[in-house]
């Protein structure tokens, strides 16, 4: 079963950008040293994003006995934001250490 147009991308979209921020390499080490983050993307791919699609499956018929209702797209949409907002929230950590790591050095070459 295929989920609707209008959000068959997004779990695909969603699991990109998790991917990326656990992938190897240095990305990894910023949501790593937040425990907070990690919680937060093991819960997103491990259940989140899982049980939208799976709910979405499962609900399918019945949403469109309801015309105007809720249907399970709207999971994929709250979790593209919390995405987007632990993203943000993690470069906004990043540019606060780099920016104190710089007036450490700089610091350090006035003595």
């Amino acid at each position: 079963m295929e989920l609707p147009a209008a959000v068959e991308g997004k779990p695909g979209e969603l699991l990109d950008l998790y991917a990326a921020l656990l992938g190897p390499g240095w990305v990894a080490q910023v949501p790593a040293a937040e425990p907070e983050a990690v919680h937060a993307l093991a819960r997103a791919v491990r259940t989140d994003v899982p049980e939208c699609v799976d709910t979405y499956h499962r609900t399918r018929w019945w949403t469109r006995l309801t015309p105007g209702g809720e249907g399970p797209e709207r999971q994929l949409s709250v979790l593209s934001q919390e995405a987007q907002r632990l993203t943000a929230d993690l470069q906004d950590r990043e540019v606060r250490r780099q920016q104190t790591h710089t007036a450490y050095l700089e610091e350090r070459g006035r003595s």
